[in-house]
């Protein structure tokens, strides 16, 4: 029989990562001045390389602390933040103005900034014949999940998430060494 398991905020931070043909990416033309895209940070109820599923509704507690205010949006972040070395790593590349979990996964909108990140991230996402950033991808903390048996297609069923810490969430699937992606 599986055996839950919960870990908390001191947990390792994990990802899942979506590529952008996967989400429907659309990246918006509605004017010169607005940079904005969607698309999905989490799929469900599919096996990633790691065997992991995350369950729907696994983001909606979090989601309706966000919309509540118990719980800040997440900052939209390059890279998980990169290493974390640079003030530069840390700073957010826009905003998201939509984030909802539909019979898909977790969609998510947003505006990026007229800096010269967020600039160079559009450019990125808008290239042809195909986007040289490939993916939305998240960081989180697994607050309650299930191991799977022997005759599960899974190894772990992720039951609720939240966030890393940080509340940030990530626009591209570079990972770090101790970070996992779908």
């Amino acid at each position: 029989m599986p055996q839950p398991h919960k870990k908390t905020a001191s947990g390792s931070l994990e990802t899942k990562h979506i590529n952008f043909a996967e989400c429907k990416l659309a990246v918006a033309e509605t004017g010169a001045d607005l940079m904005e895209f969607s698309g999905y940070g989490a799929a469900f109820g599919n096996v990633d390389s790691y065997g992991d599923v995350i369950e729907k509704g696994a983001f909606s507690a979090y989601l309706s602390d966000v919309e509540s205010g118990k719980q800040n949006w997440p900052a939209m972040l390059m890279q998980h933040g990169g290493w974390n070395v640079t003030a530069e790593d840390m700073t957010p590349v826009g905003v998201y103005t939509n984030l909802s979990e539909d019979d898909f996964g977790l969609k998510s909108g947003g505006t990026l900034a007229a800096t010269p990140r967020g600039t160079e991230a559009y450019t990125l996402m808008k290239m042809q014949p195909r986007p040289a950033i490939s993916g939305l991808s998240i960081g989180y903390y697994v607050r309650d999940s299930i191991y799977g048996g022997k005759s599960d297609p899974y190894d772990r069923l992720i039951k609720q998430i939240r966030p890393d810490r940080n509340q940030h969430r990530d626009l591209s699937g570079q990972r770090k060494s101790q970070d996992r992606q779908c």
